[in-house]
Formats: C-alpha cells, sequence, structure tokens
C-alpha cells in the first residue's frame, strides 16, 4: 500500500496538479491498491470492515512525501522516508488496535 501511494502522489503531481489533489489521489491509489491485494488473497479487504487505521497512514504518508519536496529532499531519500513513515504507522495502528470512532 505505501509504494502504491508514493507512486499515485508522483504520478498526480507529474501531471501538474497541485498538492491536495496529488495526496488525495496517492490516498486513493495506495488504499484501492490494498483492497485489490485482499480480494485476489480472497479476504474481506479491511477497508471495508471495522480494522486499524488503513486510509490514514497513507495520507500522512503523501504529506510527508510532499512536504519533502517543498524542502527539496532527494528523491530517492524521500521515497524511503515516507515509506517508513507510511509502514511504521500502520503496524504501530495494527500493534495497538488504533482505529477512528465509527459512525452511528
Amino acid at each position: 500500500m505505501a509504494l502504491f501511494t508514493i507512486v499515485g502522489t508522483q504520478l498526480a503531481l507529474d501531471e501538474g496538479t497541485n498538492w491536495y489533489i496529488a495526496a488525495l489521489f496517492g490516498v486513493i491509489t495506495g488504499t484501492f491498491g490494498g483492497v485489490l491485494e485482499e480480494i485476489v488473497c480472497n479476504e474481506v479487504p479491511t477497508l471495508f470492515k471495522p480494522a486499524p487505521l488503513c486510509a490514514t497512514c497513507n495520507l500522512t504518508g503523501a504529506l510527508v512525501y510532499l512536504g519533502g519536496m517543498e524542502l527539496g529532499v532527494a528523491k530517492p531519500v524521500l521515497m524511503a522516508f515516507a515509506l517508513l513513515v507510511m509502514v511504521v504507522f500502520r503496524l504501530s495502528a495494527l500493534r495497538w488496535n488504533l482505529v477512528l470512532p465509527a459512525l452511528h
């Protein structure tokens, strides 16, 4: 999911979108990539059931990536750092069962 998020964000930037749209496309790409992966593995996608954070981790990584680009960080270092942030955030969410409140 993390790699899909970074690639989606970068592709949106390459098309000339602003940072908000690029982050949105990165989150959509990363989240849908995770859904496809779980469907291929014959599992119910975690996006469709109460589960630890998923799209929030993708949004955080996309914003870290965009912020680093604004600061002029080299792309390979920035990609690795954004991927690391997303993976650590996602693993933390899984470990401590971090979820957003449900709508009633």
